[in-house]
């Protein structure tokens, strides 16, 4: 009944403990570093997550002592302990805050300071995405005549001639 007395105060302390996964009744033998005697088991929690080398701890209900681990040692069944684990750390720290933008609208624009950004042929197709820009974008005047090219265009019906040309340069000659 003492040992739910402690879990029953220990519960509003998991919930709040931020990036530490708690383990109630089980116990980490080993790789102790350090240990402190305390009433409150929640400050074995704030210890651990302020010191860097913490890397899993077990509070023992009875002896009310807290033992700081610098590994995370194998778990075993113990009425009388509460351990926690620290999650392992990302190399970019920013990474979990800032999940990675995806379905951009801009992904394949063309960058208008590098030269040619103009060109259709340096211009990435945006396959699989709906035509969100302007027709005028997708004009070019060729070079010779005052025809447009359009690309990204299918103009269906009003056919002057059927020619079956191979390209649209073709076309445009």
């Amino acid at each position: 009944m003492k040992n739910l007395g402690w879990l029953l105060l220990l519960l509003p302390l998991l919930a709040t403990a931020e990036g530490i996964r708690m383990e109630i009744n089980t116990v980490r033998n080993g790789y102790d570093y350090r240990s402190f005697p305390t009433h409150k088991p929640g400050k074995c929690l704030k210890v651990c997550q302020r010191e860097k080398q913490c890397k899993a701890f077990s509070y023992i209900l009875d002896q009310q002592r807290c033992y700081l681990k610098s590994s995370v040692p194998n778990a075993s069944r113990d009425h009388n302990a509460v351990s926690g684990v620290k999650p392992k750390r990302s190399r970019d720290k920013h990474r979990d805050k800032h999940p990675p933008k995806r379905n951009r609208p801009d992904k394949h624009r063309p960058d208008r300071n590098k030269p040619g950004w103009d060109k259709p042929d340096q211009r990435k197709p945006d396959w699989g995405q709906p035509y969100r820009g302007r027709p005028d974008k997708h004009r070019q005047p060729h070079k010779k005549q005052r025809m447009f090219i359009e690309y990204d265009t299918d103009r269906y019906g009003n056919d002057y001639r059927s020619d079956h040309r191979r390209s649209t340069r073709a076309c445009a000659n």
